[in-house]
Parts: C-alpha cells; sequence; structure tokens
C-alpha cells in the first residue's frame, strides 16, 4: 500500500541530514554499545572514553587537562559531546559546552581571544547556575578584570558604541564587530602570556565558585563544540585553515586553561604528527583491504539506524510493496554505499523519500543512488596527483602525504569527506565507496595489486 503524502512528509522531516540529535532521541541508535566491548563498530565507547581521559588526568594532575576531538561533520561528534557531558554531571562534574557557531565565524580566520572570551562567558553562566538567587555580588564578572587589562592597550571592552552598552555576551562573541575584534586580536598577540594568565585567573576564581557552591561540584569541564566546523569559503579556506593550524597546533599552550578541557578542531589537522587528536571514526562495515570480510556489528548498527527513521513496513511501502526480505537487501545496499559514514546514510534515506512517486521502483533506487555517488564525484576537485594517492590510501589504508603537494591532496579529501577514518584495534584509512568505485581509482588499485605494492 503506498505511503500517504502526510507519512511521506513526517518520514522526510525525521531524515535531516544536517541535524544532530540529543542523547535521548527516539531515532539514536546506541552504537558503540553494538559488538561488544571488543568488537564495537567505532572501537570503543567514546563518551566514556572521553570521559576517563577528562576526569582522570584532572584527579591526578590538578585538572591541567587539554584534549582535542574530531570527526568529519554529520559522524557523531555532538551527540557524543552530549552524551559525554550527562556522564560529567552524573559523576558530579559542571559540564560547560560552548558552541563555537554562537561566537564565531567559521568561514574566516580564528584567533586566540575568539575561543576564551567565550569560554569565560559560558563558563560565569553555567556557575551562576549552580548558585541561582545566591549568586554574590562579590564574585565580580570576568568582563570587568579584562576590561581594565585590555584599556591598557587602548582598547575597550566596555563602552557604549553607538549609544547601546556591552554585555559580557556581546564582549564573548566579536565577530560582529571587526575593529573591535582586530583591536582584540592585536593586543592579546603582543602579549599574549599576560593576556593568558589573566584568562586562567578569572576561570581559577570560578573554579572555586563551582567548587564551594551550595550544591558543590566536583569542578568545572569545558566541551568546545564545533570548531571542526572552521573550513572557510573556496577564497578563504586556505586562510581559516592556517589560522587553525597556528592555534591548535603551534600555540597549543595558550589554550591550557588548568582545568579539563576539550576542543574540538578541523578534521584537517589530524594529517599534523604535532598534535594528537582523538578522531570519531566511521562505521566499519568491513575489515581493512577486504571488502567481502563484512563486519556484522556495523551493518547491525546501521540497519538499526535506518529502520529508528523509517520502519521496516514503510520501508517495504516506500520500495513499492515488495517483501520483507527485498526491502531489507536495498537497506543493505544503502548501508554499503555509505561506506558507514551516518550523515551519508541518513542523506540518501532523505534523497529517496523525496524520489517517492508515491513510492521508489528498483530502477528508481538505482538511479538514486547513481546521481547521489555522481553528485560526490562532481564535488571534489581532482587533480592530476589526486587519483594515485587515493588510489594507494585505497590500497595501503593510510593517509599519508609524501611531500607537500600530496599533503595539500589529503587536506582536500578530508575537507570534502572523501577519505574516511575506521578503528579496530589500530586506525586505518579507505576511500569513500562513492570515489573508491571510480574506473580511474580502480584500476590504478589493481596494478598495485598485481604488482605486490
Amino acid at each position: 500500500m503506498p505511503l500517504s503524502e502526510e507519512r511521506l512528509a513526517a518520514l522526510t522531516r525525521g531524515c535531516n541530514p544536517y541535524q544532530w540529535l540529543a542523547p535521548n532521541d527516539p531515532r539514536n541508535v546506541a552504537i558503540d554499545r553494538m559488538g561488544g566491548r571488543d568488537d564495537s563498530p567505532r572501537g570503543g565507547g567514546w563518551a566514556a572514553t572521553l570521559s576517563r581521559r577528562l576526569t582522570r588526568a584532572a584527579n591526578a594532575i590538578d585538572g591541567d587537562v587539554l584534549c582535542f576531538f574530531s570527526g568529519l561533520p554529520g559522524s557523531g561528534k555532538t551527540t557524543e559531546l552530549r552524551r559525554l557531558a550527562e556522564l560529567l554531571a552524573g559523576d558530579g562534574w559542571l559540564p560547560v559546552i560552548v558552541d563555537a557557531e554562537q561566537y564565531i565565524d567559521l568561514n574566516q580566520s580564528i584567533d586566540l581571544p575568539d575561543v576564551l572570551f567565550p569560554v569565560l562567558y559560558e563558563v560565569e553562566c553555567a556557575v551562576r547556575g549552580v548558585y541561582g538567587g545566591a549568586w554574590s555580588d562579590q564574585a565580580a564578572s570576568w568582563l570587568a578584570a579584562l576590561d581594565r587589562w585590555f584599556r591598557d592597550f587602548g582598547v575597550e571592552l566596555i563602552g557604549a558604541p553607538e549609544g547601546a552598552s556591552w554585555d559580557a555576551r556581546a564582549v564573548a562573541s566579536l565577530r560582529d564587530r571587526p575593529p573591535i575584534q582586530q583591536q582584540v586580536r592585536d593586543a592579546v598577540a603582543a602579549r599574549p602570556a599576560l593576556f593568558h594568565a589573566q584568562v586562567v585567573d578569572q576561570l581559577a576564581r570560578l573554579q572555586q565558585l563551582a567548587r564551594a557552591a551550595p550544591a558543590s561540584r566536583r569542578g568545572v569541564v569545558v566541551l568546545f563544540d564545533s570548531l571542526e566546523h572552521l573550513r572557510g569559503t573556496p577564497t578563504s579556506w586556505t586562510a581559516v585553515l592556517s589560522s587553525a593550524e597556528a592555534l591548535f597546533v603551534h600555540n597549543r599552550e595558550w589554550l591550557r586553561l588548568f582545568l579539563p578541557t576539550l576542543y574540538t578542531v578541523p578534521p584537517q589537522l589530524v594529517l599534523h604528527a604535532q598534535l594528537t587528536v582523538d578522531f570519531m571514526p566511521m562505521v566499519k562495515l568491513h575489515q581493512p583491504g577486504a571488502p567481502g570480510r563484512l563486519a556484522a556489528p556495523g551493518y547491525d548498527a546501521l540497519r538499526a539506524l535506518v529502520e529508528r527513521r523509517i520502519p521496516i513496513d514503510d520501508l517495504r511501502s516506500l520500495f513499492d510493496d515488495v517483501d520483507e526480505a527485498e526491502a531489507r537487501r536495498r537497506v543493505d545496499e544503502i548501508v554499503r554505499q555509505s561506506g558507514g559514514y551516518p550523515r551519508v546514510l541518513v542523506q540518501i534515506l532523505y534523497e529517496l523519500l523525496i524520489a517517492a512517486d508515491p513510492a521508489v521502483s528498483e530502477a528508481a533506487f538505482t538511479r538514486c543512488l547513481d546521481r547521489l555517488a555522481d553528485r560526490a564525484r562532481d564535488t571534489v576537485s581532482f587533480r592530476a596527483e589526486s587519483i594515485p594517492w587515493l588510489a594507494r590510501v585505497a590500497h595501503r589504508h593510510e593517509l599519508k602525504a609524501a611531500d607537500e603537494a600530496e599533503r595539500a591532496v589529503a587536506v582536500h579529501m578530508v575537507q570534502y569527506n572523501v577519505v574516511l577514518m575506521y578503528l579496530n584495534g589500530r586506525s586505518w584509512w579507505d576511500v569513500h565507496p562513492w570515489i573508491r568505485e571510480m574506473p580511474e581509482i580502480n584500476a590504478q588499485v589493481a596494478a598495485m595489486e598485481r604488482g605486490g605494492q
């Protein structure tokens, strides 16, 4: 029986590939619990792993913990960070989530004050929330202290531009005030150590207040989300990534706040040997170098994800009243073509629902998948050196660059989600199936296999 227009609309709303899900959303699947502890599709429980990394070390070295976390857009990072925040709160900590998209223009270069001002603002808001009406006037805002410091450099954070006073949130988000933002950046660049000391002093004061609150906490933990979306535009992406490299790789000590802190970072920074990044892997669907050896827990996880979005009876109707076995066969093909990438999986479901008229025949199913593959290939700018490098990744399952030209290719391919990381014991990389199945890449991989490379 065909799906009604109302039902198709409801299913389509539930398959928005760009919507992150709260941990308790009924569409969520506990992917990391599939397969048991030693055969998890993503190499283990990410929220629990990050919680241990942040808090065990904090207990051992008085809070001086700095972690970096990344992954491709739509791989589940934001959901895991919310799950991490729930774990931390349940264990007596005060998790503070800072959303970069609320404060930072992610299409422009980034600098130290762009990151630390929002941290100060959100930590103070969280500590105020713990106290409620008991917040004391003696707990002066961080803004007053920083304003006094910046005035020595001729920068006025608290003023009345155009007759309107600035509050702490306005200062925390300088992206809409480029002239002031540049003055602040210049002042910090002239005295980074002094600025960092001021920030750390204010955070230490807030940490003490959190621990002394009526409902006392073990301490503040900062989780800075959405910085992985620093990508820039086609004309600015080189400058944006260079600024991210400068901040997170070369000047990362200024990001150390002497309380447990996690920053998400652009996935391209995984290429830097100097930076240790916890990278959210894709859902493993097969063993490295053996596409025929399917990883059952990964398939089970993504089958469940599909059916949380579109129940099996609706899938049968969507696929033109096929039997259950045929519906499940098509689900497995969707899973395979996703490459284990959750966002791509949901994107396929979304496009199939849009294509329904009112159902999707087998021919229409194939056309839809082919069209998505063509679109993915058209999005990527393939240089002359791209094909040999991608073939080598597909053959060796390593993300390595022999020179600067190859490094530029690698950055480009990570940015466009062409190469995917998986984890089982050790990490390994592969090329997304839509790109891997290009004849040019297939031919070079076959030549490498014949030559024993």
